[in-house]
C-alpha cells in the first residue's frame, strides 16, 4: 500500500494489489477505483459548504452539511472543516505540489468528535 495523503482524521492510500483506493475519513471507509475516486473529489470539491453551512443552520442535526447516498434517506454528516479537511485529504495531488522541503502547508487546528 502506498499512503497518498493524510490528515488528523483521514487516511487515502492507494492498494497495489487490488488496484483501489481506500479512504478511511473518521469512521467513514470508502473503496474507489481511479475514476470513482476522481468522480468522488470531484462532487467533494464541487460543494459549497459554507452556503450549506448556513443554509442548515436551523436544522436539529449537529453537523449542517449532508451529503445523500444512494440509499433512500440515508446521508452523511459534516461539519464545515471536515469537510474542508476532506479536501485537502482528496487533493493529494496538490498537496505534493505546495509540499516544501517535506514540510507539508496544510494545518487543522481542531479536535474532531465522532459521536
Amino acid at each position: 500500500m502506498t499512503k497518498l495523503n493524510s490528515t488528523p482524521n483521514g487516511n487515502l492510500v492507494f492498494c497495489t494489489n487490488c488496484n483501489k483506493y481506500h479512504l478511511e475519513f473518521g469512521n467513514l471507509y470508502f473503496n474507489f477505483s481511479a475514476s470513482e475516486l476522481k468522480i468522488f473529489t470531484e462532487y467533494i470539491n464541487s460543494i459549497d459548504g459554507e452556503y450549506f453551512d448556513m443554509l442548515n443552520q436551523q436544522a436539529h442535526s449537529n453537523r449542517k452539511i449532508l451529503l445523500p447516498t444512494k440509499l433512500k434517506g440515508t446521508h452523511f454528516v459534516l461539519h464545515l472543516h471536515e469537510l474542508n479537511e476532506m479536501k485537502v485529504l482528496l487533493n493529494y495531488e496538490k498537496k505534493q505540489a505546495n509540499t516544501l522541503n517535506n514540510n507539508v502547508i496544510y494545518d487543522f487546528n481542531f479536535q474532531l468528535c465522532y459521536n
